[in-house]
């Protein structure tokens, strides 16, 4: 009997799908409409800051798919080029006919032949494709083909250029009722008025995020805390639940080019954003997080850049975060103000920014990535190292007491809290 692969079933997904799925039925009807459109393939965006359920969502689909019988789901890890590559590969050994020995650099080109001759509807997942930048060319990947769906994962948002702007999905935190959800399921406590009253405060603390409140609730059940209790060991030992991290947690993922899947917490998924950052960028983004994050204006930074304090030439060579904002004459540049505000959110480490009727652009964090910036930062010695010039011993004697006074009265006039470890 001839070799035909469209008789059987291909499941090529990862077992990772947690058991505890909530919510998120709305983005998933989203996703099943913008595979509905006409276009040739179907591409969905699902785009979202590290650890907001991007990957569990697509994991959720996927196993719906399969119970609606779709015969064909794949899944690649787009971490970076050469680990898609080897999904690839890994998917060319399942589709291709007995007995073929498979050439060299042949695995992309027999799997996209294969679906772009498929009869039946078929996904392909696209996981984690989170630095376009570096690897621009993944449209060699994607099989063209009437009856194809293909879904993004990403925390980048070049990638929303991937999708019709009506299937550019943006993931946004819990709702309310599936935040306390997950936190009473995970902290394995009963549901009752008093358990929604302190769980409703914990989740908005942690800002509906998915990822943050499964921690959480894997804390609480850990030590055996009540939930009215959870707040002020947050307060002090937020370092802690932040950075738990259960080896059996279904959050995992493969770390560049790594063959072995790490398991993630908080910390971890956003050092994979700001390990994009060159140290300069990354000293001025960490600045930003000691002021309010609520609402930063950049305002502040120009009375700021135009005191006299500031204009001195020999003063502004102390501070090479904020060298990245000045033009030629010291003061603040628009544009290369905007540019990095925009580089900051399109990576997911802002959580919004617009231009206000005031004439300033205003940012703002996500309250767990501040509280994260600032518990991977010493701030003194972060400030102490803003203010230091590397030129001159004789300029750090002068300038340093001075620069040091006006530094701190503006951060401190704007800081939020200095949060403990």
């Amino acid at each position: 009997m001839p070799h035909n692969p469209h008789s059987k079933h291909y499941f090529l997904v990862p077992n990772r799908r947690v058991r505890d799925f909530v919510g998120r039925q709305g983005i998933i009807a989203r996703i099943e409409a913008g595979f509905s459109t006409e276009t040739s393939p179907r591409i969905v965006v699902l785009r979202a800051m590290g650890g907001q359920g991007k990957t569990q969502v697509a994991l959720e689909y996927c196993h719906r798919a399969k119970a609606k019988g779709i015969q064909a789901i794949l899944w690649a890890d787009a971490t970076s080029e050469s680990t898609l590559r080897k999904s690839f590969q890994d998917f060319a050994e399942k589709l291709k006919p007995p007995g073929m020995i498979l050439e060299q650099n042949a695995a992309v080109d027999l799997v996209k032949e294969k679906l772009e001759d498929w009869p039946h509807t078929w996904i392909l997942v696209f996981d984690n494709y989170d630095d376009p930048r570096s690897f621009n060319n993944v449209d060699d990947y994607i099989p063209q083909a009437k009856h194809g769906c293909v879904l993004f994962t990403s925390r980048h948002a070049d990638t929303n250029d991937l999708a019709v702007a009506n299937n550019v999905i943006e993931l946004p935190g819990l709702s309310v009722g599936s935040a306390l959800e997950l936190l009473l399921k995970q902290s394995h406590i009963q549901n009752s008025d008093a358990a929604q009253l302190e769980g409703s405060k914990i989740v908005e603390r942690l800002g509906y995020h998915a990822l943050a409140i499964t921690q959480a609730g894997s804390y609480i059940r850990r030590q055996k805390l009540q939930l009215r209790d959870f707040m002020s060991h947050y307060d002090h030992q937020r370092k802690a639940v932040l950075q738990q991290t259960h080896q059996m947690t279904q959050y995992r993922r493969k770390l560049n080019d790594e063959d072995k899947e790490t398991a993630l917490n908080v910390f971890t998924t956003w050092e994979l954003s700001f390990r994009h950052l060159q140290p300069q960028q990354a000293d001025l983004l960490t600045l930003f997080a000691f002021f309010n994050g609520k609402d930063i204006s950049e305002e502040l930074f120009e009375k700021f850049l135009a005191n006299p304090i500031s204009k001195a030439e020999e003063r502004l060579k102390t501070n090479q975060a904020l060298l990245l904002l000045l033009d030629l004459d010291g003061k603040l540049d628009e544009h290369k103000f905007g540019e990095h505000i925009i580089n900051f959110y399109e990576i997911a480490l802002l959580q919004s920014w617009s231009q206000e009727p005031d004439g300033y652009r205003h940012f703002s964090f996500h309250p767990l990535v501040q509280d994260w910036i600032l518990l991977r930062t010493d701030r003194d010695a972060f400030l102490e190292s803003l203010l230091i010039s590397a030129t001159s011993k004789i300029v750090f004697s002068i300038v340093f007491p001075i620069f040091r006074i006006a530094t701190h009265v503006v951060v401190n006039t704007f800081i939020t809290y200095s949060p403990k470890q």
